[in-house]
């Protein structure tokens, strides 16, 4: 059984056995991605389709999470993006273009993890086709290596309609930014969001300072112990008033800078040259630098930095999360389903002619040899064993 029986030169029988070949194969792959086959049970390594779910799960998820959606994209190039969506009108609010170009750089980077993981299934699936080498096929040396090229020809054309669905995934959410997600903090929200975030730091700040200023004032000597009670309740009382004071008109500052008009002064934010008066005492304008920098940010600025980055850091999270579900999809649809399906009916197309049948079904010589004399020894043992069960049955 081993070493199989002779094929015969009949052209029907070389044809039954040439299908049952393939169709061996093809049952034995199918069952290595969905868990049936012979190696499912080994328990040193995973097989077939655990892998495949491995690369899904332990691989591309894991390199997606670790995606930071500021990585390449620092408060600078927030700050650009925002002036530049304004043109040359001074902006009453954040505008809303700055955040839509900066959310579709940062989508763009889930671009190429994820065709990487359509060409990992794939190499897969070629290491699978591999493993499902029967013996009955090992025998057709020529055959088994015309049943591997015809899986990874199947492979490289699903292959390519996987990698454009793929990247129409990732070109779809780049077409639409939904901000009506309801996942999406939002605008009102991510205002909010930042601004106690802000009181909540200069609060603190605040505390320590007075903590400080406290520590430093501490008498030396208990002899003015009143006249200390008096100087730390009235230090207390100003500094209260000091913070009220301050609270107010940074809430009265927050409020205007985000939603009033750019202070119509902002030195210090373009490097340009002073103006050079001539002979004739008339004034000529500074040049236009060929490369316009901004420098310290002001804090209406640092402000819209917050909140853009909030949102970027919302949406790109729903982004991700519906890449990560649907890119596994479209692989097992494309690809493993696919090349499952159609396996059989390209196999027999491409290999299934008469005129090839001789070639294909060419046994190793080897093989043959081999059967002989497995033949040979089996009708020995099988005499030896008739001339025992004679000698035992007679009669002395």
């Amino acid at each position: 059984q081993q070493y199989g029986d002779p094929v015969l030169s009949q052209k029907s029988s070389q044809g039954a056995l040439l299908l049952h070949l393939l169709s061996k194969f093809c049952n034995s792959f199918s069952d290595a991605i969905d868990g049936k086959g012979n190696d499912a049970s080994a328990t040193t390594e995973l097989y077939g389709g655990a892998r495949i779910s491995f690369i899904f799960h332990g691989i591309y998820s894991r390199g997606l999470s670790e995606i930071n959606p500021f990585d390449e994209l620092n408060d600078q190039d927030i700050r650009t993006a925002i002036r530049n969506a304004t043109g040359p009108r001074p902006s009453l609010f954040v505008p809303e273009i700055s955040f839509e170009i900066l959310s579709k750089t940062q989508i763009q980077r889930l671009r190429e993890p994820s065709l990487q993981c359509v060409d990992l299934v794939f190499d897969e699936l070629q290491r699978v086709s591999m493993q499902c080498e029967t013996p009955e096929i090992a025998r057709f040396e020529l055959l088994r290596d015309k049943i591997i090229d015809c899986v990874n020809a199947l492979l490289r054309q699903q292959r390519k309609p996987t990698k454009e669905m793929v990247a129409n995934l990732i070109a779809i959410e780049l077409a639409y930014i939904n901000t009506n997600h309801p996942d999406f903090i939002g605008g009102s929200r991510a205002v909010s969001t930042t601004l106690d975030s802000i009181q909540r730091d200069e609060a603190r700040h605040s505390q320590a300072s007075d903590g400080i200023e406290e520590k430093n004032s501490h008498p030396k000597s208990d002899s003015g112990h009143s006249s200390r009670s008096r100087r730390q309740a009235s230090s207390s009382s100003t500094s209260s008033a000091s913070r009220q004071n301050r609270s107010a008109e940074r809430d009265q500052s927050l409020f205007s800078q985000l939603f009033g008009k750019r202070e119509k002064s902002q030195k210090g934010n373009l490097s340009y040259e002073k103006p050079i008066a001539d002979h004739e005492h008339r004034l000529s304008l500074a040049k236009v630098p060929k490369s316009v920098e901004l420098d310290i940010a002001t804090d209406r600025e640092q402000i819209e930095t917050q909140i853009i980055k909030s949102l970027i850091s919302s949406y790109f999270s729903i982004v991700r999360k519906n890449i990560l579900d649907a890119v596994p999809k479209a692989i097992m649809h494309f690809l493993v389903n696919q090349t499952k399906q159609d396996l059989q009916s390209e196999l027999v197309g491409e290999l299934y002619k008469e005129e090839m049948f001789d070639s294909l079904l060419q046994e190793n010589s080897d093989i043959a040899q081999k059967r002989t004399q497995c033949t040979d020894l089996l009708e020995i043992l099988t005499r030896a064993l008739e001339i025992v069960n004679s000698v035992r049955d007679l009669k002395v």
